[in-house]
């Protein structure tokens, strides 16, 4: 039966020669048969290569993953490592504090000081107070940030202690040297204080580097120190202006002058006539504008000068025959 052959006439079009096929019948079971077995090939064949992509896909995933804890592990080992660092830095820097904390104590210990520095001893912290920052133990962010918050606040109330301490050097100072008065006349007065005031011109706050001491036109401005003058002529604001030089990097400066009567590199001694009162430069009225700096910083010039007032009142009025 499976040589036996099957008929096939074809015919393209109705015009067309018919063309005839006689195939064996086994040889049509054999290609029946391939046709059939052609998608169950296909899928066998793709069930065979997609496991293996799978399995590559995967491999890649794994990697990845192990590169990402490898960073994160290195990033964590770099930041404690950090960590690290600033405790030891937290921890040199409480100990330079500490030193500063002796000396505090011994300042408040001090007769001559403890009443110059009331009401800021409370602010404080006692010594050895506050967290302690070790160099050999693990230490957290929590730990860095309790160890900022509390030098931030021994760091304030150290300031507060060297600003105090500052003023009382200043008066010491002022009370080694031999200063005076720098207005001699009985009705002079200081018109304007130094710090924070309001402008006379434009009303808005504003900084005043010295204080002004009112009187009236050419009344006689003197040294308020020994020094030596170590400029004389105009200055922008100031106007006609004498600066002079004293002992301890101490400088005097008198502004807004009339007439300037001391000369540039002349030995002047405290109480020694120098300018006559005016209100050159920016003056809304005859006054001396007098400045004292130390080390280049302005300081208030009230606590050198202010306790010679009254001499030099008794002077103008003639009660003494000098300073």
């Amino acid at each position: 039966m499976l040589n036996h052959r099957v008929y096939f006439s074809v015919a393209w079009s109705p015009t067309s020669l018919t063309r005839a096929f006689a195939p064996r019948v086994g040889s049509l079971l054999v290609g029946f048969f391939m046709l059939a077995l052609l998608p169950w090939v296909a899928l066998l064949g793709r069930e065979a290569v997609v496991p293996s992509g799978a399995l590559a896909s995967e491999d890649s995933y794994i990697g990845r993953l192990k590169n990402r804890l490898a960073s994160l592990e290195s990033d964590e080992s770099f930041r404690d490592d950090q960590l690290q660092l600033f405790a030891q830095e937290l921890g040199t820097l409480q100990a330079r504090l500490e030193r500063f904390d002796i000396i505090s104590e011994r300042l408040f210990n001090t007769e001559e000081f403890s009443q110059h520095l009331e009401g800021v001893d409370a602010l404080a912290p006692a010594v050895g107070d506050g967290p302690a920052v070790g160099f050999n133990q693990r230490i957290s962010p929590m730990d860095i940030e309790m160890g900022l918050g509390y030098l931030t606040l021994r760091t304030d109330a150290l300031s507060k202690i060297m600003d105090r301490t500052q003023e009382l050097l200043q008066q010491t100072v002022a009370r080694s040297q031999r200063f005076t008065w720098p207005v001699v006349h009985k009705r002079a007065y200081v018109s304007s204080a130094f710090g924070f005031r309001r402008d006379p011109f434009h009303g808005s706050r504003g900084y005043h580097s010295g204080v002004d001491i009112a009187a009236g036109w050419n009344a006689p401005i003197v040294a308020a120190n020994d020094g030596v003058v170590t400029f004389v002529g105009f200055k922008s604001g100031y106007g006609m202006t004498v600066e002079m030089m004293h002992t301890g990097n101490i400088t005097t400066r008198y502004a807004h002058l009339n007439r300037a009567l001391a000369k540039i590199g002349q030995q002047v001694n405290a109480g020694e006539l120098i300018a006559l009162m005016g209100s050159t430069g920016r003056s809304t009225g005859p006054h001396l504008h007098f400045e004292i700096a130390i080390n280049g910083e302005r300081v208030d010039p009230e606590p050198f000068v202010a306790p010679f007032r009254s001499r030099a009142i008794d002077l103008a009025l003639g009660r003494e025959a000098a300073l």
